[in-house]
């Protein structure tokens, strides 16, 4: 039992070596429902996402969450403001970026 306890953590340390924020781990939402009633003042979801063989995520563990807007959108914004996509921008981190 301990050997597999021991493994289960190895295999854990090494997907947070391999994972990092500037190294995400890129996963898909396979459930996303909302907890909290309606007319409530914040909104709580519960969310489940896609992991690795061996992957592990506890309650506490933090998650990064950046959505991927859809191509048709992206597309649609960019002309509603006669941008083209090329154009710099900062990100919060004051790193330069692409709008598109």
């Amino acid at each position: 039992m301990s050997e597999v306890i021991e493994q289960e953590a190895k295999s854990a340390a090494s997907h947070a070596q391999k994972y990092t924020r500037n190294n995400p781990y890129m996963s898909y939402v396979r459930v996303n429902y909302l907890l909290t009633g309606e007319g409530s003042e914040k909104e709580t979801r519960h969310v489940e996402l896609t992991l690795e063989e061996g992957m592990t995520y506890t309650p506490g563990d933090a998650v990064g969450i950046i959505p991927e807007n859809r191509r048709e959108a992206v597309d649609d914004v960019l002309n509603a403001l006669g941008y083209t996509g090329d154009e710099r921008v900062l990100d919060h981190y004051k790193v330069e970026i692409s709008l598109d």
